[in-house]
């Protein structure tokens, strides 16, 4: 992993796909696991799959001790993951990937939830936000160049994706389009209403739930309202 973020509650886990070791072996798979791979046709799919969730248990038993085969992970109907492990049921894990980049999460304190976007340039940037964004985001970038409007897309859809996992839901656009994002203090908030934004160059990436509660000082702590 060339990034890692770790706090005493959790552990924030970033990297190129290609870093971890594509097993020919799938007897580490849980039955749900087997099933959701069963219906990716695409190789490209199956193989960032496999790499994602055989590096969420590398990352497990480094964090948490044990081997990749103490960890049992189910695949919910939602695609959210579960420790079904004896014992680890209230540590929340999450997976996000976008291009060649792979984001791991885990709150030994309850869910949580990442999400990783490869910043690219969006022709239909303003389309997306006609169409889909909240009226305060429009409203917002209405007042930046193009490259920071770029950038403030990602961090609310960054924010709004890790959010709705952290609870176990799927993206309801609808609900982004009347989003709000608000920095706040971060002693105003329980730790699962908190979402942490890390910007880079090319990358942007949120994790949201109880993990984040000790995050760096110099980063803002976000709410979504929805």
């Amino acid at each position: 992993m060339v990034e890692t973020a770790t706090r005493p509650s959790g552990w924030l886990l970033w990297c190129s796909l290609a870093e971890i070791p594509l097993p020919v072996e799938l007897d580490w798979l849980s039955l749900s696991e087997q099933q959701r791979l069963s219906k990716l046709s695409s190789p490209r799919r199956r193989e960032t799959f496999l790499r994602g969730h055989y590096g969420l248990r590398l990352a497990l038993a480094d964090c948490l001790g044990g081997s990749i085969n103490d960890w049992l992970i189910e695949q919910l109907d939602s695609g959210a993951l579960q420790l079904a492990s004896t014992g680890h049921q209230n540590i929340g894990v999450s997976i996000s990937h976008s291009g060649d980049w792979l984001a791991l999460a885990i709150s030994a304190v309850g869910p949580v939830g990442v999400d990783i976007e490869q910043i690219k340039p969006r022709p239909s940037l303003a389309e997306l936000l006609a169409d889909y964004a909240a009226p305060a985001l429009q409203h917002a970038c209405a007042e930046l160049p193009g490259a920071e409007q770029l950038r403030l897309w990602y961090r609310w859809w960054c924010s709004y994706e890790s959010w709705v996992k952290q609870q176990g839901r799927g993206i309801d656009l609808a609900e982004f389009g009347r989003m709000t994002l608000e920095v706040v203090d971060e002693g105003d908030l329980p730790d699962d209403c908190k979402t942490l934004c890390l910007e880079q160059a090319e990358l942007m990436l949120a994790v949201s739930g109880e993990a984040i509660r000790a995050g760096s000082p110099e980063l803002p702590v976000y709410r979504v309202i929805s």
